[in-house]
């Protein structure tokens, strides 16, 4: 197992990708597309394949013989295809940082916590239903473990990250013992707790925290929840524990 380097050649690569496997053959279409169509990689550009927990190996471009054109008469079409180089190589997991629980917003806000979250390193991300989410009732249908696993892998593809965070559904009840909630007035914080409790829009309801659950503020003005997310991971991050 390696250690994570800096120099790792997934970060100077043409494209790097995140897929179910870190294998040639986990390609779909619309990867094709992404790389040959809208990248326009030509032959010899080298991409790196990971599997998001670690394993990693590189591809490169080469020509076969052309294929007869389709509809989108692009590069793909003209006898363009990877070829997986060497070994694949397996990363050390990273200790873990932070757990980010954040109550249920409109989905369209929680993909931007998810993707920016997924960016920062985040270890892992919690879901829960806290009682002002209701004002987006059906939401939770949206948010299926499928389209989420979707979404990390695009952001940490963009990000030339190596590994997806550790993403689970709970009951509010059963993170209270355990996170440090950001409310606004409390005390900054000092030290990276080992799990932060982000509300939904307009906070939580009066009661819905117990008074002895720990609470930090966050700089500046009153955020929107998927700001506070990103920021509060950032910040958390950035102290010792």
């Amino acid at each position: 197992m390696t250690a994570m380097r800096f120099e790792s050649w997934h970060l100077t690569s043409r494209a790097h990708l995140v897929l179910e496997a870190a294998e040639v053959a986990a390609l779909d279409e619309s990867h094709l597309h992404h790389l040959f169509d809208v990248r326009r990689l030509d032959v010899g550009d080298l991409v790196t394949l990971c599997d998001g927990a670690g394993t990693l190996r590189r591809a490169e471009v080469v020509r076969v013989q052309a294929q007869a054109p389709s509809r989108r008469g692009q590069r793909r079409e003209r006898g363009l295809t990877l070829l997986a180089k060497g070994a694949p190589e397996t990363f050390a997991v990273p200790e873990f940082n932070i757990e980010m629980v954040l109550a249920m917003i409109d989905f369209s806000k929680l993909e931007i916590a998810l993707s920016k979250l997924t960016e920062l390193g985040v270890s892992e991300i919690t879901l829960v239903e806290a009682r002002r989410s209701l004002s987006v009732a059906g939401g939770a249908k949206r948010v299926t473990p499928e389209r989420i696993t979707r979404l990390l892998r695009e952001s940490a593809s963009q990000c030339r990250s190596l590994f997806l965070p550790k993403v689970t559904f709970q009951t509010m009840e059963s993170v209270l013992a355990r996170v440090t909630v950001c409310e606004r007035g409390a005390p900054a914080m000092q030290v990276r707790p080992r799990a932060l409790l982000i509300g939904p829009e307009g906070g939580f309801e009066a009661g819905e925290i117990p008074e002895g659950v720990r609470k930090v503020s966050l700089p500046g003005h009153v955020l929107r929840a998927e700001t506070a997310a990103i920021a509060a991971a950032a910040i958390a991050l950035s102290l010792t524990e």
